[in-house]
């Protein structure tokens, strides 16, 4: 079947593809600027540039529109570091220096993406009352969960290669590791700035500091004992 027997040509088919994306572009700086739950398709429409009827054949629902915006984000931002973890240098780094660096993309979004990490948590904080269904966050899930396999096999690659240690299954330790990272980065976002006290250390530095904290909890050497300060260490008062 040709296209002039389905009413679709390329550039038809391009031009609604760069409609959607407008949509979905100004959606997300929407819900940034006031907040998803503030936010009207109405709203969305007029900043597009098209009309309110138009953008129900793209979407049917707000819910639908907020689903799509924030798994188009989320690809956005994975797309700056699949090509590193994808690289055949990364499959050069040992266990330990993979997982250091998945670590890491935290404190980038931190450094570089904070939008990004604000629309998160305003979305965690919607579907607790949206009605969002779950076939709608199961196609959000398998957006977000696109770091595991490659943290998972870094863990299992340091387990063989001597640089980390596993107490517990990989995939209890990668749940356990990035949501304690994801909280840190959230609540330094989010909420670093409430109390004076907040600004007395530096964000990123705390982020750095729990990477090692977790790196350590990895390492091949689990003791679990804590050594007391060599005498000559102790000062005496």
């Amino acid at each position: 079947m040709s296209t002039s027997d389905t009413g679709t040509t390329p550039l038809r088919q391009s031009n609604k593809e760069k409609r959607r994306q407008a949509i979905l572009s100004h959606a997300i700086a929407l819900f940034g600027s006031q907040g998803i739950e503030a936010t009207t398709m109405e709203q969305i429409a007029e900043a597009a540039g098209i009309g309110s009827a138009t953008i129900y054949r793209y979407f049917p629902t707000k819910n639908d529109v907020v689903v799509a915006a924030v798994i188009e984000a989320w690809q956005e931002q994975s797309q700056h570091y699949l090509p590193q973890i994808e690289s055949p240098n990364f499959a050069k780094l040992c266990g330990q220096a993979q997982v250091r660096y998945i670590l890491g993309i935290f404190i980038d979004l931190y450094d570089y993406a904070p939008d990004f990490l604000w629309l998160l948590m305003a979305f965690d904080s919607y579907t607790r009352g949206s009605g969002i269904s779950r076939e709608q966050l199961d196609d959000y899930q398998q957006v977000i969960i696109f770091l595991k396999g490659y943290a998972v096999a870094a863990l299992e690659k340091g387990c063989a290669d001597g640089t980390l240690y596993l107490s517990k299954p990989p995939e209890l330790v990668y749940f356990t590791i990035f949501h304690t990272m994801l909280s840190l980065t959230s609540k330094l976002i989010c909420q670093g700035d409430i109390l004076e006290m907040d600004s007395w250390v530096d964000g990123r530095e705390e982020l750095l500091l729990l990477r090692e904290l977790l790196l350590r909890g990895l390492s091949p050497e689990p003791t679990g004992e804590v050594k007391p300060p060599a005498a000559a260490a102790v000062k005496q008062v």
